[in-house]
């Protein structure tokens, strides 16, 4: 069993020789690709906060024209409605 352990362990050591390589390159070519996309990544972000901001503002106004339109609403609600509709 001890020769079967042995085996398995140096599979495993030749696998990570193999796969070390790889996987830095694959970490340096990551690297790469975040420090060209990250000024872009920025500018978008705040880009993005920006719009928030601006539809935010929007939808508080909307809201606020409903609730002066509901605050109108309710005074002419104590008119007389005519009987059947």
């Amino acid at each position: 069993m001890k020769e079967f352990w042995e085996k398995v362990k140096g599979w495993f050591g030749k696998a990570k020789e193999k796969a070390e390589p790889a996987a830095k390159k694959a970490g340096e070519v990551a690297k790469e690709a975040w420090e060209k996309a990250e000024p872009t990544a920025k500018k978008a972000w705040e880009k993005t906060k920006d719009v928030a901001g601006d539809v935010k503002e929007k939808v508080e106004e909307k809201v606020d024209d409903l609730r002066h339109k509901g605050d109108e609403g309710e005074a002419g609600e104590a008119e007389e409605k005519p009987e059947g509709g």
